[in-house]
């Protein structure tokens, strides 16, 4: 076994800096952007320095003029080398795809300039071949694939092709698909739809990062179909395939041997890597109990499994007298237990998070049988190195960030566990000191994690420690080993003696892990168990890695005293800083918020005070449009509370994200329009903001919902409080046509907000504005019904006289010509399906733009 370091050393890697600067070389080239001469010129020069340096040093050139001191310049050289390595690398892989075979260019242009030649939906039918790479992920009723292609099939041509492609398929399979095997498949093929939503998780840029800029649904199964391969498999690509036809191999013996079992999708989740059928309730569980580190293949995983087969291979080689003379035991069984730790990597598919599991595992054990002196960071920079040298936009992963952070933190504040731990001699004390350790090291990676889980997810879990020791024992010590052993013996056959046994110790394992998802659900339900943040700004990251750098490397210094209570201090006020500075914000801002066939807007009065009309998106979704779009946009945005939420009308594209924000926003009014239409869900919500207190109440015409210095958000109309007999002539669609209307004025800036009224409502408003307040004109208008055609009549456009029209809803159904004939009129036409969320605010000169850039 390695020697362990002298104290201190485990801190003084000197791979350390050229690993940050690698990693900075690949955040330059996705955020800067600039050309790849303009960081490899001044490189080439550095590196040409760097060798004439050398060589005079050396004495290999006859010239030798006086030289500074050359260890901090070749230092500064020798980093300039990295940025630029890492710069060059990533380049390629975070730009769209230039070559002209890939698939993204050999399909119609995406956009046309012209506006009224866009279409609704950029998606084409298409044929294609190509090779699955992946283990299928079934979820709930569809399946999703990831395909290379190698044909694009058209009337007029077969044309090659190359670039992943992520599919959809509406089903499951009629045939048995193994990853390698080429398919046929008919699919509408287009751009990745995604939500761009600020604070929310961008799929798009996670695909892109992935190498997929296209995504495919596919309306059968019967489209897709294996192609029969003539010639047999060659040998380079069966092991090209092999880690995934293995992992496909585990999860159908899981099937056969664990179906009906609750927690058969965890289970395939600990030992495959696959997520993907995990109830939404048992992962909030494991989110709100701080466990999903545990779920996830990770450096843990490996290290464990490689502890337990070195212990038990140690303990079986000992027992031989003649190996314990002829071998290095301890070296022999950790060559030996390479076998497990790579068959478990091999079955999760070598997919990125196992990649790096296994790459850190093997960095740390080849120090050992190296017998290199140990020195952790060194090792844990290597292993960064390799992993983005291989992959650059893993750089960019929550579970590449949080994972590597957390083993930097517990090494370099826990660093004298080991040295304590042999001072605890009786069983006892080495139990205690083992829990007490387990506590600190979880605490450790929790303190150092939490700006990185604030920043991906917006919460942080308190009950992370608690959790981490009480389901580890159970995962590691009874359910992977049991389950691992299990699936070993069933590559033997089902049949027979070692099937049954492997379907005794399969079911044991199930158990086990009934008893940790019992646990951390119970664990979960515990007032505080987690809480929700915004995510940290750049000073706030700042600090926070400030503190943790004087916690680990000036404990004994001077100065530690000031510095940690410095940086604590900024970390208390720099949250109550940015609510001032909201606070004494005098400006407007609103903002549509993307969300496909739906409404949800934010307007932000002065003063800090904050209403949201209407929250829903399409019934068909499966993301919760609350939860995972206008709550992350409004922690994003620093909002801890809404003042009150109007809901329109009530179709569920406009209400059903709306519980979640109740119970985390807490506003004390809800604005309705008093009709229910016996929906359940819509019944259940007002009985949720009754229990939470929240005031329901509906508006009168002309009743101000909110006012302040120079500015208020009326309701204009009583259409919603008038019989619908008495509408002449007839409504044309009695729910929408009894929408709220809302219009909210500040100084130069307005917002009229209609709901989803029809042309018929739109006229019968602009004919009773007119007799009662002659000022129908607003800067920006919410276009009535997402601008289907039966809103938005011509005249109710030029009463309104806007310079802004918002349309908020998905691409493939916003009407583009309707777009286009809008603009003619010299308007600025922003719709959230091509644009993604839309801001608009009166700071400076009233302006309406993309929040963010597609």
């Amino acid at each position: 076994m390695a020697a362990p370091d002298p104290a201190g050393t485990h801190l003084h890697g000197r791979l350390i800096l050229p690993a940050l600067a690698f990693a900075a070389g690949i955040a330059a080239a996705h955020r800067l952007g600039l050309p790849p001469a303009a960081v490899a010129l001044p490189s080439l020069a550095g590196l040409l320095l760097l060798l004439g340096g050398l060589l005079l040093r050396k004495g290999m050139l006859a010239w030798k003029p006086a030289l500074p001191r050359p260890l901090p310049l070749f230092s500064g050289l020798l980093l300039l080398i990295f940025f630029t390595a890492g710069h060059q690398l990533a380049q390629p892989q975070l730009t769209l795809p230039t070559d002209p075979d890939h698939l993204y260019n050999l399909l119609p242009a995406q956009e046309q300039r012209d506006p009224a030649h866009l279409t609704a939906d950029l998606s084409h039918d298409v044929v294609l071949v190509g090779v699955l790479q992946e283990l299928p992920r079934q979820s709930g009723p569809r399946t999703r694939l990831v395909v290379a292609a190698e044909e694009l099939h058209r009337p007029e041509a077969t044309l090659p092709a190359r670039g992943l492609v992520q599919l959809t398929l509406n089903g499951h399979p009629e045939q048995e698909i193994r990853p390698g095997e080429r398919l046929l498949v008919r699919t509408r093929l287009g751009p990745v739809r995604a939500f761009t939503v600020p604070g929310a998780f961008d799929y798009r840029q996670f695909l892109a990062h992935r190498g997929i800029h296209l995504s495919g649904w596919v309306a059968d199964p019967l489209q897709l179909a294996p192609v029969k391969e003539i010639a047999p498999e060659k040998l380079g690509h069966r092991l090209a395939y092999l880690p995934e036809r293995l992992r496909t191999g585990a999860g159908q013996r899981l099937e056969h041997y664990l179906a009906g079992e609750d927690n058969l999708p965890v289970l395939r989740a600990l030992l495959i890597g696959d997520r993907s059928g995990i109830a939404a309730d048992t992962l909030e569980a494991f989110k709100a109990g701080g466990a999903m580190h545990l779920l996830a293949i990770s450096g843990m995983h490996l290290g464990l499994i490689a502890l337990l087969s070195m212990a038990a291979l140690e303990w079986l080689l000992k027992r031989s007298p003649y190996l314990l003379q002829a071998l290095h035991v301890r070296k022999a069984a950790l060559l030996l237990a390479l076998l497990p730790i790579v068959g478990y990597a091999l079955i999760t598919g070598l997919q990125p998070p196992a990649q790096r599991a296994l790459i850190m595992t093997l960095v740390f054990i080849g120090a050992v049988l190296c017998n290199r002196q140990w020195c952790s960071l060194n090792n844990l920079a290597l292993a960064g190195l390799i992993i983005l040298a291989l992959d650059p936009p893993a750089l960019f992963g929550a579970s590449f960030q949080l994972s590597f952070a957390a083993t930097a933190g517990i090494i370099m504040l826990v660093p004298s566990l080991q040295d304590r731990y042999r001072e605890a001699t009786t069983p006892g004390r080495r139990l205690l000191f083992w829990v007490i350790t387990s506590l600190l090291v979880s605490a450790v990676a929790t303190l150092v994690t939490a700006p990185l889980a604030m920043h991906h997810f917006h919460r942080v879990s308190l009950l992370s420690p608690l959790t981490t020791l009480l389901a580890t024992p159970l995962i590691f010590f009874w359910t992977l080993p049991l389950a691992l052993i299990g699936l070993a013996l069933s590559t033997f056959g089902q049949a027979g003696v070692l099937g049954w046994l492997a379907g005794i110790l399969l079911t044991a394992a199930s158990r086990g892990l009934d008893l940790t998802v019992t646990m951390t659900v119970w664990l979960a339900e515990l007032p505080g168990s987690f809480f929700y943040f915004a995510p940290p700004s750049v000073a706030e990251f700042a600090a926070w890695g400030i503190l943790l750098t004087t916690l680990a490397l000036l404990r004994r210094h001077l100065l530690f005293p000031v510095t940690a209570a410095t940086m604590v201090l900024l970390l208390l006020l720099l949250p109550v800083y940015h609510q001032w500075q909201r606070q004494q914000d005098t400006g407007s801002r609103v903002s549509f918020i993307e969300v496909g066939h739906g409404n949800a807007t934010v307007v932000e009065m002065p003063g800090n005070r904050i209403i949201l009309v209407d929250g829903g998106g399409p019934a068909t979704l499966t993301t919760n449009v609350g939860e995972q779009l206008i709550a992350p946009f409004l922690r994003r945005q620093r909002i801890r509370r809404l003042e009150s939420v109007v809901i329109s009308h009530p179709h569920a594209d406009h209400y059903n994200g709306i519980p979640f924000l109740l119970r985390h926003f807490r506003p004390q009014t809800l604005w309705v329009n008093g009709h229910t239409e016996g929906r359940r869900d819509y019944d259940a919500l007002l009985k949720l903001a009754g229990e939470l207190g929240v005031e329901i109440r509906v508006p009168e015409a002309g009743e101000i919902l909110a006012a302040g210095e120079n500015f208020s958000l009326i309701n204009l109309s009583d259409f919603h409080r008038r019989p619908a007999a008495t509408f002449e002539p007839p409504l044309e669609d009695r729910v929408n046509d009894q929408s709220l209307i809302i219009s909210y004025r500040h100084q130069k800036f307005s917002l009229l907000l209609p709901g989803d009224i029809s042309k018929g409502q739109e006229r019968r408003l602009l004919a009773e504005m007119a007799a009662e307040n002659p000022k129908t004109g607003h800067l920006l208008l919410a276009a009535s019904h997402h601008g289907r055609a039966t809103s938005m009549a011509p005249e109710f456009i030029a009463a309104v006289n806007p310079a802004f029209i918002a349309v908020s809803d998905d691409q493939r159904r916003t009407d583009y010509q309707r777009v286009a004939k809008w603009q003619q009129t010299g308007t600025t036409v922003l719709t959230t399906g091509r644009h993604g969320t839309i801001t608009c605010d009166n700071r400076q000169e009233p302006v309406c733009a993309p929040a963010l850039k597609r």
